[in-house]
C-alpha cells in the first residue's frame, strides 16, 4: 500500500545513512505500519537488521507473514495471548525474550546507530537498563502512555518524543475518535445491545473527541479525576457509574477497584480506547471464562459485557485500526523521528519532534486531504 505522505516525507529524509543502523521495534502489525518500514527499507535500512515485535491486539497475521517474508525478523510473540495474564505482564516477558533472542544473534556495539522504535514506553524503560552501557541508542515513542510510562525516569539515552508533538495531538485526536465511534457503533448492532447512558471516563484528547460524537446519540457525560474538565465536579466515580449503561474508558489507567465492579448495574458494556488491557483490569473478568487465546472475543459474564476482551476497540484484528488515508500522520510524523534519530546527537533526555518537519507534514497532509474531498 502506497501512501503519499509518507513517500512525502521519505523524500524530505532521502539524504540519510542507514548503513550500519539496527532497528528494534515495537508496533502495530498493521498493514499502515508495513508502507512505514518499506519505505525505510528503500531508503536503505536493511530488513535484516529489522527487529519487530507486536502486541496481539494489534497484529494482523496477514501483515505478520508479509514482514517475514521480507526479511524482517519478527517475534512470535506478536500473536501470543493469554487470557487469564494481564497484557502487560505478558508483554513485558516477551519483551525480555526479544531482547536477548536479539542479544544471541548480534553484537550492539557493531552498530552505529540502535534505534529503539516504541508504542507505550515498554521496550524504551526494559531497554533503559538493557542497554544502559551503550551510547549509540537512540529511542522514539509513539504514544502518550508511553510517554507518560517514563517521563519520570533517570534516561540512558535520548527519546525523541513524537507523543506529544503537537501535530500528533491536534490531527491524530479525532480519527481515532471516529474510528472507535465507527467500531463501537458496528458492534452494539452485531450484539443486538440498547444502551441509553454513557459515561466516557478519561477527558483527555480522545476522551474528549469520543465525547463529542456520541453527545446526541446517548445522554452521555464525561468523568475525569481533574474535577474542573469532570461533569461530576468533586464526585467521586463510584458513587456515579450504576447510573450508566455504557462505559468507555479513555484515561490510560486502571480505573477499576473493588467497588467498581459491585456497583456497575446488570448488562453493562464497558469499552476500552487506550492501550493494553488495564481500563477496566480486564483480567478479573476473563478469569471467570474458559481460558482464550482470542484477543478480540466479547466477553459476557456476572451480567457484564467487556467488549474486544477489555483491548482498544479500535483493534479488531483487521489489517488497519483507522483509515490508512488518515493514520499516515502519525507515521510520517514516526518516519521523521526515525529518520532524525539516525542523523543527529541528542543529549539524554525527551527530545521535541522537531517544529520544522512537524509543519511541513501537517501542510502535506492538509493538502492531500483537501485533495480528496
Amino acid at each position: 500500500m502506497k501512501l503519499p505522505l509518507i513517500d512525502y516525507t521519505s523524500d524530505l529524509f532521502k539524504k540519510t545513512d542507514f548503513e550500519n543502523v539496527l532497528i528494534i521495534a515495537v508496533q502495530h502489525i498493521l498493514d499502515s505500519t508495513y508502507s512505514m518500514f518499506e519505505s525505510l527499507f528503500d531508503m536503505g535500512i536493511k530488513p535484516q537488521n529489522t527487529f519487530l515485535l507486536g502486541k496481539c491486539y494489534s497484529t494482523n497475521k496477514e501483515i505478520m507473514k508479509k514482514f517475514n517474508k521480507k526479511g524482517v525478523n519478527v517475534s512470535e510473540g506478536s500473536a501470543k495471548f493469554d487470557s487469564h495474564i494481564t497484557f502487560d505482564k505478558q508483554f513485558e516477558l516477551e519483551i525480555k525474550k526479544f531482547l536477548k533472542s536479539i542479544q544471541k544473534k548480534i553484537n550492539f556495539k557493531d552498530y552505529k546507530k540502535i534505534l529503539l522504535v516504541d508504542d507505550g514506553g515498554h521496550l524504551i524503560d526494559i531497554g533503559n537498563y538493557f542497554f544502559k552501557k551503550l551510547s549509540n541508542i537512540v529511542a522514539v515513542e509513539q504514544t502518550s502512555s508511553g510517554y507518560n510510562k517514563l517521563k519520570e525516569k533517570k534516561l540512558s539515552f535520548p527519546i525523541i518524543n513524537v507523543a506529544r508533538s503537537n501535530a500528533k495531538l491536534v490531527y491524530e485526536t479525532p480519527f481515532i475518535a471516529e474510528s472507535i465511534v465507527d467500531k463501537l457503533f458496528f458492534k452494539l448492532k452485531k450484539l443486538k445491545l440498547k444502551p441509553k447512558t454513557c459515561l466516557i471516563i478519561g477527558a483527555g484528547a480522545v476522551g474528549q473527541g469520543i465525547f463529542n460524537l456520541l453527545k446526541n446519540k446517548f445522554q452521555t457525560h464525561i468523568y475525569d479525576i481533574k474535577h474542573h474538565i469532570s461533569d461530576f465536579g468533586k464526585i467521586e466515580l463510584s458513587d456515579i457509574i450504576s447510573d450508566f449503561e455504557l462505559i468507555i474508558g479513555a484515561s490510560g489507567n486502571k480505573i477499576t477497584n473493588n467497588n467498581f465492579y459491585k456497583k456497575i448495574k446488570k448488562g453493562t458494556i464497558l469499552v476500552s480506547t487506550s492501550s493494553s488491557d488495564r481500563e477496566f483490569s480486564a483480567i478479573t473478568l476473563r478469569k471467570k471464562i474458559t481460558q482464550t487465546n482470542d484477543c478480540h472475543k466479547d466477553i459476557f459474564v456476572n451480567n457484564i459485557w467487556l467488549l474486544n476482551c477489555g483491548f482498544p476497540l479500535n483493534f479488531d484484528g483487521k489489517k488497519n485500526s483507522a483509515p490508512p488515508e488518515k493514520i499516515q500522520l502519525t507515521l510520517s510524523l514516526m518516519l521523521s523521528a526515525i529518520c532524525l534519530a539516525t542523523r543527529k546527537k541528542y543529549q539524554k533526555d525527551f527530545i521535541e519532534l522537531e517544529p520544522t518537519y512537524q509543519k511541513l507534514i501537517v501542510e502535506e497532509f492538509n493538502k492531500i486531504e483537501s485533495k480528496s474531498k
